[in-house]
């Protein structure tokens, strides 16, 4: 089998921009090209609105689009049917790895510019190999090591942060206080779930607290990666039904997430860090 090479599209395509159009959003001068407009019109962001942002690990263009023609997302359909462009496809960064795209999506840069080169990386202040997520060197008897040894640029959320504006982050509670976590989310305030089906509850509280301001909120779904490394990625020769499975609770709490969004007067973007 053969497939078509994908090249990161910084020149307005990818999600570095994505990351840089929603900074841009807030009237903050951002640190790379916002995305083109025919990707994502400036227009339907700069409203004024707090910006909700779902990230959804691994959850590919044509992952998502096999889960959507199987009648089993009809909340992705109706969000799809009424966004400015309808759904739309963006390049994720060289190398697509988790680690590397969720770094580029928490600063709006390129791997090259904020130094998260790939899942495994040599360390030269350290001399050694190191596990980029797990932030220890790959050794017989791992040494852990600190984040701000490698952290080189800001967070958007502490350019948000400069200007006033608060952010939130939405993530398992597991990973709070890891040092890639800390990387990645600094300048935001970190509200950590046991399970999945907290996010709208924890987006609906972080919310109420910050009526009277502008606000970011950022969740992220880490399952469709996760699912796609145990049982393999959707592909149209045999789909994953796990995978299936969890795009139907995906939206099932999309649903959740867009009546809160409704509510209160938030523009929503659903983006996946890479693909598989």
């Amino acid at each position: 089998m053969s497939f078509d090479q994908v090249i990161p599209d910084y020149a307005g395509g990818s999600i570095v921009n994505l990351a840089a159009s929603l900074v841009a959003a807030y009237g903050i001068k951002p640190p790379s090209l916002p995305c083109r407009e025919t990707l994502i019109p400036a227009a339907a962001l700069n409203k004024g609105n707090n910006i909700v942002l779902v990230v959804c690990d691994g959850a590919g263009y044509q992952q998502l689009q096999q889960a959507m023609q199987t009648g089993r997302t009809p909340n992705l359909s109706r969000l799809a049917e009424i966004a400015p462009h309808g759904m739309q496809q963006l390049t994720s960064v060289f190398p697509s790895t988790t680690t590397v795209a969720l770094t580029s999506l928490s600063c709006a840069r390129t791997p090259s510019e904020h130094g998260i080169m790939g899942h495994r990386q040599w360390i030269d202040e350290l001399q050694s190999l190191c596990n980029m997520l797990k932030f220890t060197t790959e050794a017989t008897c791992p040494v852990p090591f600190d984040e701000e040894l490698i952290r080189t640029v800001p967070t958007v959320y502490e350019l948000l942060s400069i200007s006033g504006i608060c952010s939130y982050t939405m993530s398992a509670a597991q990973y709070e206080g890891t040092a890639f976590t800390s990387l990645i989310t600094r300048g935001s305030t970190f509200r950590g779930y046991q399970t999945q089906s907290e996010i709208a509850l924890l987006l609906e509280k972080s919310i109420k607290e910050t009526t009277e301001s502008r606000a970011f909120y950022s969740l992220y779904w880490p399952m469709i990666d996760t699912l796609s490394h145990i049982y393999g990625p959707l592909c149209h020769q045999d789909p994953s039904q796990a995978c299936l499975f969890e795009f139907e609770f995906i939206d099932l709490m999309l649903g959740h997430i867009s009546d809160c969004c409704r509510r209160h007067g938030c523009s929503l973007v659903i983006t996946a860090d890479h693909g598989q």
